[in-house]
């Protein structure tokens, strides 16, 4: 009977031991029991987590049967264990009285196995979410779902076709660094912080249209992206970076609009078309050290900073662009840098508008045609030291400061299909080194790589150059080397680049042009350079003469030529003038009424018969030169030739004094 009632003593203990510890924290300072209908682990879990911690599956040593893992190929594989069901992972997350339970406002879960797919369905989660080195083998969902601070899935696995987000709104950052993910569809989402798949191994479509960040978007560190990412019209608040990941896909960012720069620099490789269109970047644009297999489409983008698609100090690091690169009507309000790049398609930048400077030197490679008609670059365009293996068109392009073909020693390389056209462009100075008549393989900016000889050397050939309405305020002048010094290069080196300027398609002497000449004088002028403006304006008249159609026209110009220097050197008028003054001074030898008088009164006569507007002295008004008519015809002569010649001598004297 005693061990009897001792017994049942022993059983109320225990009951009333049982009900007092429900009634005081389970585990650390939780006071919300787990379901019965939990596994052990995530009982486990839920304690850890209740308290405060971090749910680190590793952690928990126990048995639950039924979770098979359906591990993603070379993912870590776990054990059992470890194994959580989805719908357990979103009630903590989502429901009564699970959410306010937890010691603070953060579920912390790692290397876990999730059992079925993780779907949050317009759901709003409060917590932090984290499932770090975790396996969701059978996909996520998050689509319309709030999350009230981060979200985090670095170094997981998920599985499935694609992770469901659209209408996402996270107020904290999304991490999904170092994982491996299928498509990610994150149409109209919002992140509050940074959105981060640095790392991450994505091979399905990264969409994000739409999408807001309030932080930046790094999609950088080596990801890659199988299916390419998309992110038309999406809005970042601060840098969208992509340095040294890999796009299988398109790279789509039609009308995107980045606060901060845009970087896809850094080795990164696109292996299909990047896509910029009517895009909007607060800051610079860098492509420096990338390669790119498709078109590189940025028209009508503005860019606040600049274009970096090459490196201006490091030669190996120029970017790759295999197919065309467009920046039609684009806005740089920084420079656009080429440096070093090689481009394998066209350069199309149509009505581009630089600020700054657009670079084009330091061995760039462009193995087709360079478009920029009706450009506007608002100080520097070089492209010395570059390799030009088509027509580089400047047509209606306007260049601030100096268009720079040569520096020092350096100049721009025309292979044999280059060209550049300069039809109506505008230069605020041209940087060159003139051809050298008669040395066809004198170094300078507008010789052409025509083929090799016998010997393998390389032979040249003149550059076709449109010049046709070309203007500029300034010519050379970068350094003191005479070559580049506009007061002291000779005048036949200016002409022969203006003589051997022939667009292409055309060859010399189809017509009279006569504005580069022009244009090449005014400027020599304004220098200073009188006397070789004389000569430019001299082979100017000279070309017109050569172009001439009909015979009369020609003649007139051969008679200006010889007479006056085409009015360019009007004193050749005078010394005519004096050469017919002493052939009338010998002629006077065989007058009858001339030949006895002194050598000074027969010049006299000579000279005042040349200049009919003198009245001839009393002394000479009885000369006849009796019958011999040869003498007489000779002085009617020298009276018209003398006529005209001081016609026109006075003309050119009063036209040179204003």
């Amino acid at each position: 009977m005693r061990l009897l009632l001792a017994f049942l003593l022993t059983c109320l203990g225990t009951v009333a031991a049982a009900h007092e510890v429900e009634r005081t924290p389970l585990y650390g300072d939780c006071t919300v029991a787990p379901l019965e209908e939990w596994s052990a682990g995530e009982q486990w879990a839920w304690r850890r987590i209740c308290s405060g911690l971090d749910a680190d599956m590793l952690a928990f040593h126990g048995a639950d049967p039924g979770c098979i893992p359906d591990i993603t190929e070379d993912a870590q594989p776990l054990d059992d264990s470890q194994c959580l069901r989805a719908g357990f992972i979103r009630t903590i997350a989502t429901r009564s009285p699970w959410i306010e339970a937890s010691a603070r406002p953060e579920i912390r879960i790692s290397n876990a196995l999730v059992e079925g797919r993780l779907a949050f369905e317009h759901d709003v989660v409060p917590s932090v979410l984290s499932l770090d080195y975790s396996h969701l083998p059978q996909g996520l969902s998050m689509a319309g779902t709030e999350f009230g601070r981060d979200v985090n899935l670095r170094n997981s696995v998920v599985g499935g076709l694609v992770v469901a987000a659209v209408g996402l709104d996270v107020s904290g950052d999304l991490m999904l660094t170092d994982g491996r993910f299928p498509g990610f569809s994150l149409l109209g989402a919002k992140i509050g912080g940074i959105l981060s798949g640095s790392r991450s191994i994505f091979s399905g479509l990264f969409n994000a249209d739409g999408m807001e960040v309030a932080g930046s978007l790094f999609l950088r560190g080596g990801a890659r992206f199988d299916d390419g990412v998309v992110l038309r019209g999406a809005k970042i608040v601060g840098n969208v970076e992509a340095d040294g990941s890999s796009f299988g896909g398109l790279f789509i960012a039609d009308g995107m609009e980045v606060a901060g720069s845009l970087f896809l620099r850094g080795g990164a490789r696109f292996d299909d078309g990047v896509d910029l269109l009517g895009a909007k970047i607060g800051g610079n644009v860098e492509a420096i050290g990338s390669s790119f297999g498709g078109s590189f489409n940025a028209d009508g983008m503005e860019v606040a900073g600049s274009l970096f698609l090459g490196n201006g100090l490091f030669l190996s690091n120029g970017a790759r662009f295999d197919d065309s690169v467009l920046l039609r009507r684009a806005k740089i309000g920084g420079s656009v840098a080429a440096n070093g790049s090689s481009f394998g398609g066209s350069f199309n930048a149509y009505g581009m508008d630089a600020a700054g400077s657009l670079y084009l030197r330091d061995g760039a490679n462009f193995a087709e045609n360079v478009d920029l008609f009706g450009a506007r670059i608002g100080q520097w365009l070089q492209l010395q030291g570059s390799i030009f293996g088509g027509e580089v068109g400047l047509n209606s392009a306007e260049i601030g400061t100096e268009l720079t073909l040569s520096r020092g020693q350096t100049h721009a390389i025309w292979e044999d299909q280059g060209a550049l056209i300069l039809r109506n462009a505008h230069a605020g100075s041209l940087q060159a080194v003139m051809p050298v008549p008669g040395i066809e393989d004198a170094h300078h900016s507008w010789r052409l790589k025509a083929g090799e000889d016998a010997d393998g050397r390389t032979t040249y050939a003149a550059l076709p150059v449109d010049l046709a309405n070309f203007s500029y305020d300034r010519l050379g002048g970068a350094s003191e080397e005479a070559e580049h010094d506009i007061t002291r290069i000779r005048a036949d080196r200016l002409i022969a680049w203006v003589e051997q300027s022939v667009a292409p398609g055309h060859e010399a002497g189809e017509g009279y042009a006569p504005q580069p000449y022009m244009q090449l004088a005014r400027t020599l002028r304004n220098a200073g350079a009188e006397a070789a403006a004389d000569e430019v304006d001299f082979a100017r008249l000279t070309h017109r003469m050569a172009t001439r159609d009909g015979l009369g026209p020609w003649l007139v110009d051969g008679a200006a030529r010889i007479f006056v220097g085409f009015g360019v050197y009007p004193q050749r008028a005078l010394w005519w003038f004096l050469g017919l003054v002493i052939v009338g001074w010998a002629v006077t030898g065989w007058s009858p009424d001339l030949h006895g008088r002194g050598p000074f009164e027969r010049l006299f006569y000579s000279l005042e018969n040349a200049m009919p507007l003198i009245e001839p002295s009393q002394g000479f008004e009885s000369v006849t030169h009796g019958d011999n008519r040869a003498v007489a015809n000779f002085f009617h002569f020298q009276k018209i030739a003398g006529f005209l010649l001081a016609t026109v001598l006075v003309g050119a004297v009063t036209i040179l004094g204003g």
